[in-house]
């Protein structure tokens, strides 16, 4: 298998609001379909894997972008910061509750605007005819419940999904690859996942 890596900036908040990153993201994957015309992977980890499953529900609406799975790291997927996970890892494991308290503020100052599937994705109305998911997890990180409940959304509405929570990993454990070898697991198993296009479900109780 050949892949051709894209890899999108987007205007950044607090100076860019949303929906300005979205639509970056959207527009990026509106660019790469026409200028490749081949089935797309879109990718993103934490906020990045916010952006990655949003555009994927645009695409639904739209069907012009061809996209053939999505691959979401320790994603944020609700704006909302009502999971479990918030309280049970919001201090001492990386990433925090205030800090992420302080990207939303900044990213969606309206706080409407937080309900919004595109902004939160995990609260669209319906989750069916999205493209196959790949959702990986860290065991000590506030945002762990936000890629459980979508894996269990994808699952429910027909879409397939191979989801893994890692244990013992923080968030952006992924950017320890080289130093941690659960990193170097993880992203090992999400390249044979792709390669073998091949999904289940695997999930732990919250």
């Amino acid at each position: 298998m050949s892949l051709r890596t894209v890899s999108v900036d987007y205007r950044l908040a607090p100076e860019h609001p949303y929906p300005a990153a979205f639509e970056d993201a959207y527009l990026a994957a509106s660019w790469i379909q026409e200028k490749y015309n081949s089935p797309i992977i879109v990718a993103g980890d934490s906020a990045g894997g916010n952006l990655a499953a949003a555009v994927c529900l645009k695409a639904r609406e739209s069907e012009s972008i061809q996209i053939v799975q999505q691959l979401l790291f320790y994603p944020c997927l609700s704006l909302q910061m009502d999971t479990p996970s918030y309280k049970r890892h919001g201090e001492g494991y990386n990433l925090t509750s205030e800090e992420m308290r302080w990207f939303i503020d900044s990213y969606t100052p309206e706080v409407t605007m937080r309900k919004e599937p595109f902004a939160s994705p995990l609260l669209a109305v319906s989750h069916s005819r999205l493209p196959p998911a790949v959702i990986i997890t860290a065991e000590y990180d506030p945002l762990h419940d936000d890629g459980l409940l979508y894996a269990k959304q994808l699952k429910d509405a027909g879409v397939e999904v191979y989801y893994k929570s890692y244990s013992g990993m923080v968030h952006s454990f992924f950017q320890m690859n080289g130093e941690v070898e659960a990193a170097r697991i993880a992203l090992d198993e999400t390249i044979k996942q792709i390669k073998r296009g091949e999904y289940h479900l695997y999930t732990q109780t919250l």
